[in-house]
Parts: C-alpha cells; structure tokens; sequence
C-alpha cells in the first residue's frame, strides 16, 4: 500500500468562493428552537443576504457580509426559501475576453457558539470539537474530489445545525472544491464588554471553487443550505444525496460482507541476492516451486479457518528499490519464471472451489518500463503507449480467474480522468471485482468498493450510506500495530472482536494473520436508514443509531497508519 499526499496548497481567498457562517458568544442564546417551515429570505442588489427563522424571526444568516466578493465573476443570485433551509442558485457567465476565477460567496450567520463542532468528511464521518477562543482558527481545508468524500459541511453547537452542500458536477465541471472551517475577526457592532475581545471572532464554513470560466463561458452552482437540531445534523446534506443519485445514479455493485484474508507472496526482509524478490516460504517460492504449494496452502486455510474470500499481495514479488513497490507489474512479473508461468492453472483451479481470489495491482496509475527499470511514470489515460502497458497487464492476470482486483494508489489522475478509466478497467475484466485505495470519493465509490485503514475508523460513514446507500468499504487491519499501542500480545478473542467491532460499523474487514471467523458477517448492509430514521425537530431527543453503544477495544484512537504489507 502506499500513502497518497493530499492536495494542500494554500489558496488566496481572492481566488475563491467562499461561504461562510459565522458565529460570535456574545450573540442572544435564547434558542433557535426547533425549525419548522420555510425561512424570510431577503436579498438586496448588492448581494446582502437576510435569513430569518421561520417561527422566532430571529436572523441566523445576517446581511453584515455580501453574499459574493467584487474581484472575480460576479454571479446572479437567485435565492429560494425552501422547508428548513435555502437553495442558492448562483449563475456564473465570463463576459470578458480572459479566464476568469469563480467569486466569493458568503453568509454570515450569528448562532453557532464560540465552541462549536465541525464535521470531518474525509474517511468518513467524524465529529470534532473546535472552539476559536476570540482567535484565529482553522481546520479543515481539504479538496472534493481528491479527498473529501463529498462537497458538504457542517457546523452545529448546541443549539442549532447548519449544513452546507454544493451541487455540481466534477465531471462535468473539472475542477475542485475547498472546505474548511475557520475563524475570522470582525469590526464589532457593540462596544466590548470589560475582559471582550477588540474583535468578534466569527465562525466560517468555506468552500473554495478552484475553477475558472473561460471567456465567455456560463456555469451554474446550487448552495443547499439547511437547518436543523444538531442531533439531526445530517438530515441537512439529504439535499446533496438525492442530487448526487439523480446525477450519478445508484452503487453499480451488490456489497460482499464477508471479511478477507491477505497474504503476501513476499516481505522486503526476506530480499537478498539469492532472493532478489523477497518471495516468502523457501518450499513455496514460485519462482522456484511455481504456485502449488501457495496454491495448496491456502485450500488448507479456507477450510481450517472458513476464509474463503483472500487477496494476494505481492504475486510476482517485490522490486529491489523498495520505494517504487508494489510494482505495477503485478502478474507480468511472475511470467520471466517458468515454474510460475507454468503453474498459473494452480491458482485459477481455487475458483472452481468456490475459494474466490484476490489480487493486488501495486501502484495501478503508474507504469514502468521492465521490472528492474527504476523509471516509472504516471498513468496518462491519452497515453496510448501507458493504456496499453496497463491494459496488457490486466488482461494477463484474468488467466488466474481472478474474483477482485485490488487497485493500488488509485489516486493519482483527478476524477474526470480516473472514473473513465476505472469504467474502462471495469469493462476489460467484467468477471472481476475492482477495489480503489487510498479511501476515495463519492463517485469512485458508487463504481466499487473502496479501502480505508481500520486503525482510524471510529464510527458508522453516514455520509457514504447516506449519499451511497447499500456501499462497501473495506477496512484494514493492522494487528501489529495494535499489539504495538497495546504493548502485548491481542489474544484470539480480541481478534475477533475488532473484526466483529468493523462489521457492526459496516465495513468488510481484510486482514494479514489469524483471527477466528467473526460472527456476524450477516449484519444489515450499509443503507440510507441513519438518514431517514432521523427523528423530527419536534420529537424527544434520544440516540442517533451512529451513536448507540458499539464495543471499542482500548487500542483505539486516532492515527493515520500504513495498510498491510
């Protein structure tokens, strides 16, 4: 596996849309209550917005800032009061003779508390607590859709729940947005009280339309803006799921709960020059003994243990330079050796046993020329020499059967590239299942299943069942380093307990080593139920399903780990 670095590079406001809702503590705490109806919605011709709740009449989005800056394109502005939130129809048109940059938006709402959560929509769905303290803050800042799962936000306190989403279409579009949440000192309106800050300070939710309109070019973006009780605080995004599935359409595959067992043909440690490959096993080196013997051991593992779904890494070995692995020659590479040429039946014959094989396609958006060649190059779909290097390779491994490919750093080509190619993959091997890694968008993930690493899973992904009900996710376990935060051994029994933990959450666990078979592998599918169980405003407050009890070991916290090697 390998670790993708995300895009960060910091972006000047001036460039950007931005939209924001800020929040002060010095701000009346009556209580927004419960929103029912449509909100007062004003705007004047300077672009000044005014939302109104609908029973209180108390602003939650105030005119103090303009909707849209004055040094980009200058959109018109429809704004339509809808049941519990706004639709903003922003129509961008370039009548200059030059590109243009998208224009800043913005709405400034004076509700949300000093201490505040915000939402984290990268590898699911998590919630943070933030707290500006009359200062300077920000999180977030991350990139729909190369590395955001959707183009939403959140921010809620106590009181109330603002969601944000933004329809539009990167396929269509090519370009990316921004979010991140944030806070910004303002001129006061009332003088400061003894121990004040000179300033408020104002929570924003930004979203940053990295785009450009050509001279003479149209485009048209919808803001779903929607209120909610913090403990519905993901109703407000259903604006963004019925947009995506009426855009993009349902999950193109059926979800497979059962979990998977990983081997790896080789281990850098085992590299050395009677070794070059690192294959693992003296009595099982393909290179050697061709694929019988793996071939035998892992019939003898599915039914010792009831693992009958595995994914192999490192088929044809590992490269000398340890930084250019996985290679992308994950079959090809195992043909140079006659015995493995020879014995590639042994590995399909699985298939007939209803033993369904995996295989691993190491650094699947690179191509390199030959197995010992330290040049590689990234995967250019217009390439024809790159397509058909990689195609070529695909091809080869269908003469193992496989059931699944994994797709290995599939994330490098941005989504209006990578989701043709992906379909193009797709329809080179359709007896295959097809895997992206690292953790992928919404729209990559409505065409297969996706990785995230288990260590960093903390709850259900209400976003992807939400937007992607009946989705599959896999989740990596990494049990070593598990022992390693443990300082021990994990018995048998905890094993089984994390996969079982994964499973309840709704991801399909793949792990390297020995655990008893988990015992609900049966467990509901991932579905849109978080969503629309969501009790009404007017009813009593009691546990979102996300939130009942699920057992977690101690091991678990928060940080960011490689996926099995």
């Amino acid at each position: 596996m390998h670790f993708i670095s995300r895009l960060t590079a910091v972006t000047a406001f001036a460039m950007t849309t931005i939209i924001t809702f800020a929040a002060h503590g010095a701000a009346s705490r009556n209580g927004v209550g419960p929103f029912l109806g449509r909100p007062g919605v004003t705007i004047t011709n300077e672009g000044r917005l005014r939302v109104t709740h609908p029973r209180t009449g108390e602003v939650i989005i105030s005119p103090r800032g303009p909707l849209y800056g004055r040094d980009t394109v200058q959109p018109s502005i429809q704004a339509k009061p809808v049941p519990g939130g706004l639709d903003i129809v922003a129509k961008y048109r370039n009548n200059t003779g030059s590109a243009r940059s998208l224009g800043v938006l913005t709405l400034t709402c004076p509700t949300i508390d000093r201490q505040a959560q915000w939402y984290d929509f990268r590898r699911g769905t998590e919630i943070g607590a933030i707290d500006h303290k009359d200062g300077p803050i920000i999180r977030g800042y991350h990139p729909y859709p190369s590395d955001l799962y959707s183009p939403v936000a959140i921010i809620a306190d106590d009181t109330l729940a603002i969601g944000a989403s933004l329809l539009y279409n990167p396929l269509e579009y090519q370009h990316e947005v921004f979010t991140l949440v944030r806070a910004a000192g303002f001129d006061r309106t009332t003088p400061a009280a003894p121990g004040e800050s000179e300033r408020e300070w104002l929570w924003q939710v930004s979203f940053l339309l990295k785009g450009e309109l050509a001279a003479g070019e149209s485009r048209t973006y919808t803001l779903a803006v929607r209120f909610a009780q913090p403990r519905n605080a993901m109703s407000t995004l259903r604006p963004y799921a019925d947009y995506f599935r009426e855009t993009h359409g349902q999950v193109a595959y059926t979800k497979d709960p059962r979990p998977v067992k990983g081997y790896s043909f080789a281990q850098v440690h085992n590299q050395s020059s009677a070794n070059p490959r690192g294959f693992t096993y003296g009595t099982r080196r393909p290179d050697m003994h061709g694929f019988a013997p793996w071939a035998e051991t892992l019939r003898a593992s599915v039914a010792a243990s009831g693992y009958d779904r595995i994914m192999i890494w490192a088929l044809s070995g590992l490269h000398r330079n340890d930084n250019l692995n996985y290679p992308p020659a994950f079959v090809t590479g195992a043909d140079r050796f006659t015995p493995a040429r020879r014995s590639r039946g042994q590995i399909r014959a699985l298939r007939r046993e209803n033993i369904d094989i995996g295989l691993w396609w190491g650094r699947s958006q690179q191509v390199m020329e030959g197995w010992h060649s330290d040049q590689i190059e990234f995967l250019d779909p217009q390439n024809r020499a790159h397509t058909r290097k990689a195609i070529t390779e695909l091809e080869s491994a269908a003469v193992y059967s496989p059931s699944e490919i994994g797709l290995d750093a599939f994330a490098y080509l941005p989504v209006w590239e990578a989701a043709p190619w992906l379909e193009r993959l797709q329809q080179t091997l359709p007896s295959a299942r097809f895997i992206t890694e690292p953790s992928s968008n919404d729209i990559l993930h409505r065409m297969a299943p996706t990785w995230v690493n288990a260590t960093e899973v903390t709850a259900t992904n209400e976003l992807a069942n939400m937007v992607n009900p009946g989705h599959e996710t896999w989740a990596g376990v990494r049990f070593d380093i598990l022992q390693g935060r443990l300082g021990r051994p994990i018995t048998q029994d905890e094993r089984r307990n994390e996969l079982e933990r994964l499973i309840d959450l709704g991801f399909v666990p793949v792990l390297l080593g020995e655990s008893p078979y988990p015992r609900n592998v049966n467990a509901p599918a991932n579905d849109d139920s978080l969503a629309q169980d969501e009790p009404s405003d007017t009813a009593e407050p009691g546990p979102r399903k996300a939130e009942r009890e699920i057992a977690r070991p101690g091991w678990l916290r928060r940080q960011a780990t490689h996926p099995p090697e």
